[in-house]
């Protein structure tokens, strides 16, 4: 009884460092959610892909990998070969093209060392011609907005909203300070003015973040402009 049992426990501590001794991912996948080779901008977290390794497994499990509030990604991993699907239930401010590899909306990624690659969607809108002017503690902004999916998948505005945040970290959930300007009251989407009034804080500030959101009918997450950085005078 006693000799099985120790050799019961040496098998399973021999087992435990074989596992504790394989190696950590090391390939440094990295890139962009781009439209036209330009980033686009999101909420920090909001936006994600799944990766499944493709092979013979018995549970498969996906690696999810979070997009950051300027469109970049990075995720360490084992060699292999990944499917990546961005998830299609209407949360994201764009939708995904057709990869011609696959003939459906699916990305083989092949890691064999690090690699950049840049993900090209779709955006219902995109947001140009940002400018931000201050006057004392206001802080005004005019930018333009363009339609880009003119499809079958079409949305329209819901609206257009100016977010100013007291970190880097600005978006609809997460700012100090809003206005917006619903998609039927604007009246020139080449010049849509905004202004927001930033309330005076408990400790000395004078510089805050300031970026454009546009909403989409039907669709969770905004798309944003890049956050700026602006001063204002109490």
């Amino acid at each position: 009884m006693r000799i099985s049992y120790i050799i019961g426990l040496l098998v399973l501590l021999l087992t435990a460092c074989e596992y504790d001794n394989f190696d950590a991912p090391e390939s440094k996948f990295t890139g962009s959610i781009t439209y036209n080779g330009t980033p686009l901008g999101f909420a920090s977290g909001d936006v994600f892909f799944r990766l499944w390794e493709i092979g013979d497994w018995p549970t498969p499990a996906p690696i999810e990998v979070l997009v950051a509030q300027d469109g970049s990604f990075s995720a360490l991993l084992f060699d292999a070969e990944y499917k990546l699907i961005i998830p299609a239930d209407g949360q994201n401010p764009f939708i995904s093209n057709t990869n011609p590899e696959t003939s459906s909306d699916t990305i083989i990624v092949k890691i064999s060392g690090s690699k950049k690659m840049d993900i090209e969607v779709l955006p219902y809108y995109i947001i140009n011609n940002v400018s931000y002017t201050t006057s004392g503690a206001q802080v005004s902004a005019t930018c333009s907005v363009s339609k880009i999916n003119t499809g079958a998948t079409a949305r329209d505005i819901a609206n257009v909203t100016l977010l100013i945040g007291d970190t880097q970290f600005v978006s609809n959930s997460r700012n100090i300070g809003k206005a917006s300007v619903t998609g039927a009251g604007i009246t020139d989407m080449g010049n849509i003015p905004l202004k927001v009034t930033i309330n005076k804080p408990k400790v000395n500030q004078t510089e805050f973040y300031a970026r454009i959101g546009v909403q989409i009918s039907g669709v969770t997450d905004l798309v944003y402009s890049p956050v700026t950085k602006v001063t204002v005078q109490f």
